[in-house]
């Protein structure tokens, strides 16, 4: 689970505009699709790059992109449409 700081995606949830010391910004992801700035209490979508990155969707972006979350079971029900970020494709041959 990821929670938002700072720059929120239009009207997502957990927004925040706190400012955090240097030393706990590691702890941060980043939004793939708009740059929010995550923490790991929120609900955002994870997946793979093909450069083997892990790379994350706020909740927001996620849910435009098509994903469904279910509230009730704390999970991801859909994957939202990550294609156009998945970055170009290693062949391993």
């Amino acid at each position: 689970m990821y929670q938002s700081v700072g720059r929120a995606c239009e009207g997502g949830p957990g927004a925040s505009s706190k400012r955090m010391h240097r030393s706990e910004e590691a702890q941060y992801e980043t939004c793939a699709s708009c740059g929010t700035e995550l923490l790991p209490a929120e609900r955002a979508f994870a997946f793979e790059r093909a450069v083997s990155e892990d790379a994350v969707l706020c909740y927001s972006c996620a849910i435009e992109r098509g994903g469904a979350y279910d509230e009730v079971y704390d999970r991801w029900t859909k994957s939202p449409d990550v294609a156009d970020l998945l970055g170009d494709v290693i062949d391993e041959a």
